[in-house]
């Protein structure tokens, strides 16, 4: 419906005065519904804006781009009407809601043409070897699961990195450590868990600052690891399956399938690389570092801040790994589209990468680069969620947390329910992974156990307890055949539901445009408002309008589903 009204809009603006073209696209045409149900379904908000631009009166403007409109709107399947100050309404025709509301229900896959499919990848979740994935990493591998789903939904091919933080000279450190620490022992043949290993990696940076013997031989170590030494390898190997192994718990429990591809890929072509950006004769010494300097981009002393690509030890930095990956994803993967999705810390971070990849002219394709920064997600007291020692709490230990919470809940609530821990696992995953993409995604926000787990309001078990309802509707009328129908409207509730289920389609592209899972779960959570105020006020089975109703139900049902698995979530028949 509103990419309907956006088209009609633009074409009608384009028309009237085509110098306004160049200041808008379709996505800067704003439609929303109207405030006040006499005056149609949607609204036209952008007449004042472009009357500004044009200096004209707003309310003159919009009736000449009204006419326009009408001219190319076919069979009166919408009427139009302005209002004060400058709005142009829409209202839709009977006819056009049936139309609408049959070709969604037999089909809701919105992929784009073939001209408008893009290869993206994705960077998300990325947490460090030999290290514990904190509750921090979870933003990222939620967000960037959901906003995965929702652009392969629309016909992307899309690519899902795991950037681990797996080369470096942190690892020439802790495989020093770990030789001296098992010199006896074969290490290989050794079970150590990934709380150890980090506490390992913690010990052994201490000992690196403060004994110089060990910093040696951990420089050393760095060395052999860079020419793979056989023995350093096996132990390289050893810590990233201990890791990868842990990490794969949490995936589960999250429901996420990502591929990983570490810094260490890239290692090998560093020096080709940095060859590459010296021949382009960029590079500038700066205590035997080799630094690039861009405009705009100082320290705190408001001195020129270099972006170092190859350290004055000769080592290379994630800078450089990151240079790299960019140019592999646009050499090989013929990405026309990277997103990495990180905390808002690294935002200068990312803003010097891709300046620093235009500058080197490596982006051969014009690909479009996008750093999401995500907010943090804090304790009720207004902190980063941390331990009682005060250490960062590890995101299995919370994810655990809020599935035990959950059993809790269910079983003061029901006692006798079956599968009280499969239904408290798929409730306390849906809880913490909704909580995190219903809010603003670049925003620190609250995380409080007693709101995100309420059956009211804008939380998941909301969501899931109208998916409860309509399976409970679906299976009273399992044995109801319906072949010919026409949807009925009888009561506001019924008009309103249907109207919003008739959105999706441009919530999803919208959602996909901005890249703000907020968008979908607040049209989620609109629609089961929508459907429980249907359910209280318009009787279904049995009704004179049983035929229509039932077909709106399964139309609910049908994209609250589809809706759910897009953000990640599971459904349940029965909570």
């Amino acid at each position: 419906m509103i990419t309907t009204l956006k088209s009609l809009c633009l074409k009608a603006i384009i028309d009237e005065n085509l110098t306004l073209h160049k200041y808008l696209n379709s996505n800067d045409i704003e439609i929303s519904k109207t405030k006040n149900k006499k005056f149609g379904h949607f609204q036209l908000n952008s007449i004042m804006k472009l009357a500004k631009i044009a200096n004209q009166n707003p309310m003159l403007l919009a009736k000449k781009i009204e006419l326009r409109i009408k001219k190319n709107i076919k069979n009166n399947e919408i009427t139009t009407n302005t209002s004060y100050p400058g709005f142009i309404n829409f209202t839709f025709s009977e006819i056009y809601i049936n139309q609408a509301f049959k070709k969604m229900l037999k089909n809701n896959n919105y992929k784009n043409e073939k001209k408008n499919r893009k290869n993206i990848i994705i960077d998300y979740s990325s947490p460090n070897i030999a290290k514990d994935m904190h509750v921090g990493h979870l933003r990222s591998t939620i967000v960037g699961e959901c906003l995965s789903n929702v652009l392969h939904y629309l016909g992307n091919k899309i690519i899902k990195i795991n950037h681990l933080g797996d080369w470096g000279t942190q690892f020439g450190i802790l495989i020093n450590y770990l030789k001296e620490k098992y010199t006896n022992e074969n290490i290989n043949k050794t079970n150590i868990t990934l709380s150890q290993l980090s506490n390992y990696y913690k010990t052994a940076q201490i000992k690196f600052n403060n004994d110089i013997h060990f910093k040696i031989n951990s420089k050393k170590e760095v060395v052999k690891l860079q020419k793979k030494d056989k023995s350093s390898i096996k132990i390289w190997k050893k810590i990233t399956t201990i890791s990868k192994h842990e990490y794969k718990k949490i995936y589960s429990l999250l429901n996420i399938n990502i591929k990983y591809k570490g810094e260490s890929f890239y290692n090998e072509m560093l020096p080709s690389l940095i060859k590459k950006i010296e021949n382009k004769k960029m590079i500038t010494q700066s205590q035997n570092a080799k630094c690039i300097y861009i405009n705009g981009f100082k320290n705190k002393e408001g001195k020129p801040l270099p972006i170092i690509i190859q350290k004055s030890d000769g080592g290379f930095n994630y800078t450089t790994t990151d240079l790299a990956a960019i140019y592999y994803r646009i050499k090989y993967n013929k990405a026309q589209k990277i997103i990495y999705i990180t905390d808002a810390g690294q935002s200068n971070h990312f803003e010097m990468l891709f300046r620093l990849t235009e500058k080197l002219k490596l982006n051969t394709n014009n690909t479009t680069l996008i750093h999401i920064p995500l907010g943090l997600m804090l304790n009720t007291d207004g902190k980063k969620i941390k331990t009682r020692s005060g250490k960062s709490e590890k995101l299995i230990d919370f994810l655990q947390t809020s599935i035990t919470n959950t059993k809790k809940i269910i079983k003061n609530k029901n006692k006798n329910k079956k599968n009280i821990s499969k239904h408290a696992e798929i409730i306390g995953i849906n809880t913490i992974k909704y909580a995190e993409l219903s809010n603003k995604i670049s925003q620190n926000y609250i995380f409080d156990y007693q709101k995100i787990l309420q059956y009211n309001g804008n939380t998941a078990s909301f969501l899931m307890y109208a998916y409860v309802r309509l399976n409970s509707i679906k299976n009273k009328i399992k044995n109801i055949t319906i072949k010919e129908y026409n949807i009925n409207i009888k009561k506001q509730e019924e008009l309103d539901l249907i109207i919003h289920l008739l959105q999706f389609k441009h919530t999803i592209k919208k959602t996909a445009h901005e890249l703000n899972p907020n968008i979908l779960t607040l049209y989620l959570y609109e629609l089961s408002e929508k459907f429980h105020s249907f359910f209280h006020q318009c009787k279904v089975i049995n009704s004179n309008n049983e035929n229509s109703r039932i077909k709106t139900c399964q139309l609910t049902q049908k994209i609250l589903k589809n809706g759910l698995k897009l953000l990640g979530l599971k459904t349940l028949n029965k909570m």
